[in-house]
């Protein structure tokens, strides 16, 4: 089936080249952003553990005392145009209309202000002038250049060479890997005791990038209704909309956390009655006591509370809330950071 692919995949490869040589030659315009910008982006579609490092450097950025603002396009929505999400230590929308992520990031951080829209720079100038940022975070920015960046990060799987991966739609890479060159630091997930793979040693010199590694883990429990969970009680049945499911049931494992069975739905997922169904007739053909979710699963089952208390009526559910540490490279990804908001790096 891959094969069958390869035409398109080339075709869509020439038309991202092509303009990604129109804004390099500058017959595409940027726009620069009054503040300083960090993309936090990837290489292929989803799964490789963006959203944690874009929640790292939003804490971090915050513990510094500046005024966040996360911009991204808030895939998933059922809402167009630019959307403000929280403002003023408010979320403002659930996930219908700011998306999952967004509204996650907006839970998680009542400082940060959260703009989406699918032109960038556009929700960009609100956040500062609206919201009074004076630090943008571009989530899921690499490939989308209206918006210039004083830093741009590229997020890597450690556990895949991005080298073997073909282009969409054959594969699930975004733009050929010369898209590279663009990057000021990449970021290596899920890497096994915070070792950077050789291949992407090999990557990071190809490209002049610094490079950095991550990992997120399992530190806390939570009910539907925010409520933090000292216990959890396995076996567990554990579901996800994510863009890497698998990924969840080893972290899930790693913590301690008895998985006796698991569903996985596409990225971005929105259940309906036959989902639940589902998941409540697994769980009880594999003898789970209660149901283990991600957390931006738990925020988009929370935009339909009808649907969430019918869940909850037959069967406890938690979700997962993960903490990143950098065992590789954290001095040099936070000295990135600041010489961004001293006006540097770029390029």
């Amino acid at each position: 089936m891959k094969r069958l692919l390869l035409p398109a995949a080339w075709i869509y490869g020439s038309v991202v080249a092509v303009r990604n040589w129109a804004f390099d030659a500058g017959l595409l315009q940027q726009r620069r952003a009054e503040v300083p910008v960090i993309s936090v982006g990837n290489m292929t579609a989803g799964g490789t553990g963006k959203t944690p490092l874009v929640e790292y450097i939003v804490g971090y950025l915050l513990c510094r005392g500046r005024r966040v603002g996360v911009v991204s396009r808030g895939f998933g929505r059922r809402s167009h145009g630019v959307v403000i999400v929280a403002c003023g230590g408010k979320v403002l929308v659930d996930a219908v209309q700011g998306g999952d992520e967004p509204v996650q990031i907006a839970r998680k951080f009542p400082a940060a202000s959260v703009v989406v829209g699918e032109r960038r720079a556009d929700a960009a100038r609100v956040a500062i002038r609206e919201c009074g940022a004076d630090v943008i975070v571009l989530d899921d920015g690499f490939q989308h250049r209206s918006l210039d960046r004083n830093l741009d990060i590229v997020v890597l799987d450690a556990r895949k060479d991005i080298g073997g991966e073909m282009l969409l739609p054959a594969g699930m890479r975004r733009e050929w890997l010369a898209g590279l060159r663009r990057a000021h630091m990449l970021g290596f997930s899920r890497a096994d005791r915070g070792a950077i793979p050789a291949w992407g040693e090999r990557w990071a010199r190809e490209c002049g990038g610094r490079t950095f590694a991550f990992r997120a883990s399992a530190t806390g429990f939570f009910s539907i209704a925010g409520e933090r969970v000292d216990q959890v009680r396995g076996p567990v049945l554990a579901f996800s909309g994510i863009g890497d499911h698998d990924g969840f049931v080893k972290t899930l494992r790693e913590a301690g956390v008895l998985v006796a069975g698991d569903v996985r739905f596409a990225d971005h997922h929105w259940m309906a009655e036959g989902d639940v169904a589902a998941i409540l007739a697994r769980a009880e053909k594999c003898g789970a006591r209660m149901l283990m979710t991600t957390e931006k699963d738990a925020v988009r089952l929370s935009a339909d509370p009808q649907l969430a208390e019918k869940i909850v009526r037959a069967m406890p559910i938690l979700w997962a809330s993960l903490t990143v540490d950098v065992p590789a490279g954290r001095e040099t990804l936070e000295a990135e950071i600041d010489r961004c908001l001293a006006g540097g790096v770029r390029q």
